[in-house]
């Protein structure tokens, strides 16, 4: 948990896709709803809930550079 609060930038991969993503954790105290829906959902899926809830979220793609001179678009 310690390295997901120093940089919560995280690399992802479902099957054979990978992405960029930012992770936080979900506090209990302050989201109790949002805990909770996610605890009942890993209770249902995977037979447990305890443990720490991490909520990922993608990270838009990268736009292509533009130039400070022209202002274009640079491929």
């Amino acid at each position: 948990m310690q390295n997901l609060l120093a940089d919560p930038r995280v690399s992802v991969r479902v099957g054979a896709e990978e992405f960029a993503a930012r992770a936080r954790v979900i506090d209990a105290a302050a989201e109790p709803d949002l805990h909770e829906a996610a605890q009942e959902l890993s209770e249902r899926k995977y037979g447990w809930g305890d443990g720490l809830i991490v909520e990922l979220t993608p990270e838009p793609p990268c736009a292509a550079p533009v130039s400070p001179d022209t202002n274009r678009t640079m491929t």
